[in-house]
């Protein structure tokens, strides 16, 4: 718990009063639009048993939705970074590649202006990494 609150705190962190926070602008994408139920259900494994939507207003600088499922969890959070904020990170965090790495059950990923952080829970830690960058995968194109 206490890494996965660090993670999001970072992820606040990161978003608020950050540059690219102004650069993003007041169209962050809704995170509950980018996934439909059935590619939830398709991609994780789980039925969905509900959805929690931000309800944020225009300009708020992080996004989330969360498909509470059967036996785990999907939640995808977006937030404005620069290549500068996201090469910050917690030194335990394992780099997969020069725009994403992993940490305390989170994927983060850098495409553009927009840091992308999934965390799926409900498998074991590499199914759950897995389940992840399936989802990443899907997203990126239709932001």
């Amino acid at each position: 718990m206490k890494h996965r609150l660090a993670a999001l705190t970072a992820v606040a962190a990161v978003a608020i009063g950050s540059p690219a926070a102004a650069a993003f602008g007041p169209d962050l994408p809704d995170p509950c639009t980018l996934l439909s139920e059935s590619e939830v259900v398709d991609l994780t494994g789980r039925t969905i048993v509900q959805v929690d939507e931000d309800d944020a207003e225009p300009g708020e600088n992080v996004r989330y939705c969360q498909w509470q499922q059967s036996g785990g969890q999907l939640v995808i959070f977006l937030s404005p970074t620069t290549a500068g904020d996201f090469a910050v990170t917690a030194p335990e965090a394992e780099w997969l590649a020069e725009n994403s790495y992993w940490l305390a059950g989170h994927l983060f990923v850098r495409h553009d202006k927009l840091q992308i952080d999934v965390y799926s829970r409900g498998g074991s830690d590499a199914r759950n990494l897995a389940d992840a960058k399936q989802v990443v995968d899907v997203v990126i194109p239709r932001l």
